[in-house]
């Protein structure tokens, strides 16, 4: 099976962040609760956002190697 093209991996990659970091799924994670004294809204967004970079990174990585 042929791998997607990098720009359109880059741009599923894009679609489903921009989702994840909507506001419907956004709300769900702001709530009272804390965990190790960090509020969940925060965990979510730089969670999100590290994941981000971590398969973003992969992705260009392995551009790079097989161009």
């Amino acid at each position: 099976m042929q791998q997607p093209s990098l720009k359109s991996a880059l741009l599923i990659l894009f679609a489903v962040f921009a989702f994840l970091l909507q506001f419907p799924l956004i709300s769900i994670a702001n709530q009272e609760h804390m965990i190790s004294n960090i509020p969940q809204l925060y965990l979510y967004i730089f969670g999100t956002w590290l994941l981000m970079i971590v398969l973003l990174g992969i992705l260009l990585e392995r551009n790079r190697l097989n161009p």
